[in-house]
């Protein structure tokens, strides 16, 4: 488009040199001066599209860096979830430690309190479990005696 723009204005030069000489009456080169104000205006355009062009790349890079970003995020929230099922307690540990600092760097409130709620689950839960554990252990020494 730009390309067509320039022959089009390089023709209506070539074949209009006598309007050189009324919009610049006195120079000593009317046509040198149209083309200076014609490189400079088309130089305006290109700079002005070049600028439009770069803010449409920084918007995409940006909302691909954003998604990246809660990609990654979700990637580390469902690993902290396996890992709180893991076998070793260090494993457990970590996991409730990576959940609580994911819930300190969201800004989002419903991040938070699925966090929380995710967390006093797996405390209920284990609680149960270990208070299921101890009266079987009670049952058990009851009567082993």
């Amino acid at each position: 488009m730009v390309i067509i723009f320039l022959a089009i204005i390089a023709g209506f030069l070539k074949f209009h040199v006598g309007l050189a000489y009324y919009f610049f009456p006195g120079t000593e080169a009317p046509l040198g001066s149209i083309i200076t104000l014609f490189i400079t205006v088309t130089g305006g355009i290109l700079v002005f599209m070049t600028f439009k062009t770069a803010l449409k790349r920084t918007s995409i890079a940006e909302v691909t860096a954003q998604a990246t970003l809660d990609q990654n995020q979700l990637n580390r929230f469902n690993e902290a979830i396996r890992q709180l099922g893991h076998d070793q307690p260090s494993v457990r540990m970590g996991s409730i430690y990576t959940l609580h600092g994911m819930a300190k760097e969201s800004k989002d409130l419903k991040a938070k309190e699925q966090v929380c709620n995710i967390l006093c689950s797996y405390v209920r839960d284990k609680s149960q479990s270990f208070r299921i554990i101890e009266k079987a252990e009670k049952i058990l020494i009851f009567f082993s005696l």
